[in-house]
This record gives structure tokens, C-alpha cells and sequence, in this order.
């Protein structure tokens, strides 16, 4: 998968701006995904947040189950806040 451009975050930002109630700098979370997920959370999250895919469009895709999916997602989330 491609790296992370800064517009693409902002769908990321905005469902953690959300769901948290805080302010993100965008910058961060591109920075978070190109340089701290793997391949396979960056390309789930890209296909879930930037590619608006559902979960269970994203396990059978790759050929896993959609806990997989979910799982990887929030790996994913817990990275990039961090």
C-alpha cells in the first residue's frame, strides 16, 4: 500500500475527533501510519477509512475473518495515539 498523504488524514481525524472529543493535528497521524503501522494495519485502515470498505469487504479481500479485521484496526488506533 502507499504511504499516507496529509489530505487523506482527515478522515481519520475526524472519526478520532469524534469518538475522543479532542483535537489532532493531522500531521501526527500521517506521520503515526507511514512510520509506525505495519503494511497490513496501514492497508486495512486505508481500506477502511480512506476507501470507506466495510469490514467484511476487507476480510474477504485479504482472505481473513472480520475479527482479524477489527482486531487490526484497533491495533492500528491504538498505535497512531500513541
Amino acid at each position: 500500500m502507499n504511504r499516507v498523504s496529509f489530505d487523506e488524514c482527515e478522515n481519520v481525524i475526524a472519526a478520532v475527533r469524534e469518538a475522543e472529543g479532542f483535537k489532532i493535528d493531522p500531521r501526527l497521524v500521517r506521520r503515526a501510519m507511514n512510520e509506525t503501522l505495519t503494511d497490513k494495519q496501514r492497508a486495512y485502515a486505508q481500506e477502511y477509512y480512506f476507501l470507506g470498505m466495510s469490514m467484511p469487504r476487507i476480510a474477504e479481500k485479504h482472505g481473513v475473518s472480520v475479527s482479524t479485521v477489527s482486531r487490526t484496526l484497533e491495533r492500528a488506533r491504538r498505535r497512531i495515539y500513541r
